[in-house]
């Protein structure tokens, strides 16, 4: 519990949304590059037909799935989640 409490969340959210960024624009500009070059010299080229395009786009899923770990991480730290407090529900009056 005190490496979550202790772990900058905006921070690594931020980095990874960096990331995400990047390598999406990456991979639509590879995909572009390559499908005008492949037109060029009458070939086809697909998204994944090279193994650096497949490590871009696993790059960016990974990234993506750090980025909204790190986004409700980051709210649960601010909201005090972690505390390690046990909150109880009083008894409203009129509840049954």
């Amino acid at each position: 519990m005190t490496f979550l409490k202790k772990m900058p969340w905006g921070i690594v959210a931020g980095v990874a949304a960096i990331i995400v960024v990047f390598a999406t624009v990456a991979f639509i500009a590879l995909g572009i590059i390559l499908g005008g070059v492949a037109g060029q010299t009458n070939e086809v080229a697909g998204m994944f037909d090279e193994w650096y395009q497949v490590l871009l786009f696993v790059v960016d899923i990974v990234c993506g799935v750090i980025m909204i770990g790190s986004i409700v991480l980051f709210v649960l730290k601010k909201l005090g989640k972690f505390d390690g407090k046990k909150v109880t529900e009083g008894k409203v009056d009129g509840d049954i």
